[in-house]
């Protein structure tokens, strides 16, 4: 759980249960860009949270697991476990960044612009899941300390998403470009709902994943 201070935890949370961890902000962002309150920054620069493992799932909170998941939908041997979705990169254009939620696609554009810097010709896009991914801190880490005034002024900008944010689907698209990965689909039984008066959850039984 990050949260930016003590204020935010909720009254009901124990944190005495070995399974939850808290942590705030201040553990690992940098002191110059708080407070914070600006996810595209914050997944930045999770390689920074010192106890966290090198293999860890991130989930933001419209995730649920909602059966039991095996380590090897998402790793294997240490290695993640993506689907297969490579493309040639191809930004998004006015359409896209003229709609309601244009700064996420100038975010996603940002993102493919480092991987060209860093890649160049073996550089791809690859499509977006909004559903738990596989993550590997270390590497993460090492790709903001070598880029970390670019990101640290990619993040300067505001306490909120803007423009000219990165996200960590880009970690995602590197991974995929400069390291072995296993290619699987790993989200066959998983869904999206758009949650209705009339919505059905229980068709959602047999789903392992699902985003809300």
């Amino acid at each position: 759980m990050l949260l930016a201070d003590e204020s935010q935890l909720p009254d009901f949370s124990d944190t005495n249960n070995p399974k939850l961890r808290v942590v705030y902000h201040r553990e690992f962002l940098p002191k110059e860009l708080l407070p914070n309150f600006n996810p595209m920054t914050i997944g930045t620069f999770i390689g920074y949270i010192e106890d966290l493992s090198d293999n860890y799932i991130a989930c933001d909170d419209d995730y649920y697991f909602l059966n039991p998941i095996r380590p090897s939908t998402f790793f294997i041997d240490d290695i993640p476990v993506y689907r297969d979705t490579q493309t040639d990169i191809v930004k998004f254009g006015a359409y896209w960044l003229e709609g309601s939620d244009g700064t996420y696609y100038q975010v996603l554009n940002n993102g493919m612009d480092l991987q060209l810097k860093l890649c160049g010709d073996k550089a791809h896009w690859y499509a977006l899941d909004h559903l738990p991914s596989a993550h590997k801190k270390n590497f993460e880490k090492q790709i903001v300390e070598e880029k970390y005034d670019y990101f640290m002024n990619a993040h300067s900008q505001s306490k909120f998403r803007n423009k000219y944010n990165t996200n960590t689907h880009m970690f995602t698209c590197l991974y995929k470009d400069m390291k072995p990965y296993y290619k699987f689909n790993n989200y066959h039984n998983s869904s999206y709902v758009s949650v209705k008066k009339d919505t059905d959850f229980e068709k959602l039984r047999d789903k392992d994943m699902v985003c809300f």
